[in-house]
């Protein structure tokens, strides 16, 4: 059975998934990752001070990220290569249920849920 878009954890449902938009309602963002493990969850704004700024005078740019897990012990996870940063589900998935683990991952700019940077680059 095919798991419901932006809902690929184990035991995802098409109901879970549905549940997950109203209670975001317009701050929907897809997830790969378990609800249940879930401890934050949005954009972050970086590189203030080195892109040229939006048609509406913003600064910078928006990057997602996900923070799973509750325990002392920090993994960031990175992706370098063409891919989000749902690639990193079966790493995230078991480490983020071991309460000694907390797992950072992101998507990088210009990909996934984040935005791309406005003008070059620096």
């Amino acid at each position: 059975m095919a798991l419901p878009l932006g809902a690929a954890y184990a035991g995802a449902t098409a109901i879970d998934l549905e549940e997950a938009k109203r209670i975001a309602g317009d701050d929907y963002y897809p997830s790969v990752y378990n609800p249940n493990t879930l401890s934050q969850k949005g954009g972050v704004t970086v590189a203030k001070r080195r892109v040229p700024p939006g048609p509406d005078g913003s600064q910078g740019f928006q990057l997602f990220y996900e923070l799973h897990g509750k325990g002392p012990v920090k993994a960031v996870f990175v992706m370098g290569l063409n891919n989000s940063y749902a690639g990193w589900l079966p790493q995230v998935d078991h480490l983020s249920q071991d309460p000694n683990y907390s797992c950072l991952v992101f998507d990088n700019r210009g990909y996934g849920n984040s935005e791309t940077p406005k003008g070059l680059y620096s």
